[in-house]
């Protein structure tokens, strides 16, 4: 006890500048030393505590963020205990007030080296959980929250650094800012739009990379989504660029997430057909249909004598083909329309095509 308080009472001395300029030379060497062996000694708790704890874990991300952050948190220590050492010195006041003003402007760009490198792990591991929903969006997020939040940093390290550092009032500064921020945002209101609507393809989620989409008389599959547009590529292989604020106002028509495919067969008969013809064609289109391998039982074809049209009788056959692979669709489609030919040729049914009948009257004199 007696130890430690002749401790602080040199401390004290040190302070009010009574002691001799050996001692607050030696006692500026030994908190140098100190700070170096507790900037070590937090080195070596990131690296053999944190570390070997993290890497038993089964995810790499805690990893990456021990790694990446105890650089500058290292660095902080040993600044602060450098700074702390050099009042025992007893400098003059412009020049504690100069190394004031640099130790601030360290401990500010230390702590946005620190606050830059958490938000890009943070930002890995928002992606990779959204990767694991299925979501298919983490590229975009990254894109977009990234540089904002890196933007976002880089602009308060600059101001604090301009306030506290370079002792400039940034209170006229923000105004001015504040002025130029609206003319930009006025010039730039499309792109500004766009990156809007990337946010409410984000939220909404209406279609993933990979998915067939149709956007007004634009189909194709969705190749990638940025933060201005989206890449559509088209089944014949054009691609096109669609803005997200396109996107965003038009209605989306997500044809992977639909269970099956649509299609209605009319085939018109001529109307000199019977009404036996009729019933036989309704007979051959249950034939063809009914024990179809693509028709479920639930959702059988519907056939139907459905209209009586300008020129021909209607025969209507609603299906609902049980598959989501395009092209397995159009081939069973043809497969169909080359019986239907077949087998109403066969029973000699006539197909009803146009046509106009004009009669002619002539007044007599």
């Amino acid at each position: 006890m007696q130890t430690f308080n002749q401790i602080v009472d040199f401390i004290r001395q040190l302070n009010a500048g009574t002691t001799s300029l050996t001692a607050r030379y030696l006692a500026f060497a030994m908190c140098i030393i100190l700070s170096v062996i507790a900037a070590k000694l937090l080195h070596f708790i990131f690296r053999e505590v944190l570390g070997n704890w993290t890497r038993k874990t089964k995810t790499k991300h805690d990893d990456q963020f021990v790694q990446a952050t105890q650089t500058p948190i290292v660095w902080m220590l040993a600044a602060s205990g450098i700074f702390l050492s050099l009042r025992f010195l007893h400098l003059n006041h412009g020049m504690s007030f100069f190394l004031h003003r640099v130790y601030l402007g360290v401990m500010i760009l230390l702590g946005l080296q620190l606050m830059l490198r958490a938000t890009r792990i943070l930002s890995e591991v928002l992606v990779s959980v959204i990767n694991v929903q299925n979501i298919a969006y983490g590229d975009l997020l990254a894109n977009l929250l990234r540089p904002l939040f890196k933007t976002i940093l880089w602009i308060i390290a600059i101001l604090m650094l301009m306030n506290n550092v370079f002792g400039i009032n940034i209170g006229a500064l923000l105004a001015g800012a504040g002025i130029v921020a609206m003319a930009i945002a006025f010039a730039a209101q499309n792109t500004i739009a766009n990156i809007f609507g990337a946010v409410s393809l984000i939220v909404d989620r209406p279609f993933r990379i990979g998915d067939r989409i149709q956007v007004g008389d634009k189909d194709g599959v969705v190749e990638t989504i940025g933060l201005r547009s989206t890449q559509l590529r088209s089944l014949d292989g054009t691609t096109w660029s669609i803005p997200n604020r396109t996107m965003t106002d038009m209605p989306i028509h997500n044809c992977s997430k639909r269970p099956n495919f649509k299609e209605v067969f009319v085939i018109t008969l001529t109307y000199n057909s019977t009404v036996d013809d009729l019933r036989r064609g309704k007979e051959i289109l249950h034939e063809i249909l009914d024990k179809h391998p693509l028709f479920s039982e639930k959702q059988p074809p519907v056939i139907t004598f459905s209209e009586m049209a300008d020129y021909s009788l209607n025969l209507q056959a609603v299906c609902f083909f049980q598959t989501t692979d395009f092209g397995k669709f159009v081939k069973a489609k043809e497969e169909i329309n080359f019986q239907i030919l077949e087998k109403f040729t066969e029973a000699k049914l006539d197909i009803a095509f146009p046509t106009q009948t004009i009669c002619l009257e002539q007044s007599g004199k």
